[in-house]
């Protein structure tokens, strides 16, 4: 189960996050080191990084940079695209403002999945409550 709140560091800082990983991502392209992961993999690692990008957006509250993220994964790969579709199913509501009826959604399936549980972090350690 994740945590889900507007402090959390994926939400709060999500698109660093995705600028970070927008960065890194070409550098290791240059390292010689990598050059046959990229040679290899380099169009899937490129669609998984756009895809990243739209995940972050989601968190971020920007589902309509979200989709152009996952547009751009769609030009490099559709198949990883497939891979994510509920997040792209996510964004598209969320651009036409149904973020509210996804988050009730995700959080009666997590509370049916859970039995009611969470998890609690405090002095004492992480444990289901």
């Amino acid at each position: 189960m994740e945590r889900t709140h507007e402090g959390a560091k994926t939400t709060a800082q999500a698109m660093k996050f995705v600028e970070e990983a927008f960065r890194l991502v070409p550098s290791l392209r240059k390292d010689p080191g990598f050059q046959f992961v990229f040679d290899h993999s380099g169009r899937e690692i490129e669609a998984g990084l756009q895809n990243f990008g739209g995940k972050r957006a989601i968190d971020a509250g920007m589902p309509r940079l979200a989709l152009r993220y996952f547009w751009r994964a769609w030009l490099i790969s559709p198949s990883s695209v497939f891979r994510v579709w509920y997040k792209v199913l996510q964004a598209l509501g969320g651009s036409l403002g149904l973020m509210g009826v996804f988050m009730t959604y995700r959080e009666a399936r997590r509370r049916l999945q859970h039995n009611n549980r969470y998890i609690r972090v405090d002095q004492d350690g992480v444990h289901w409550v």
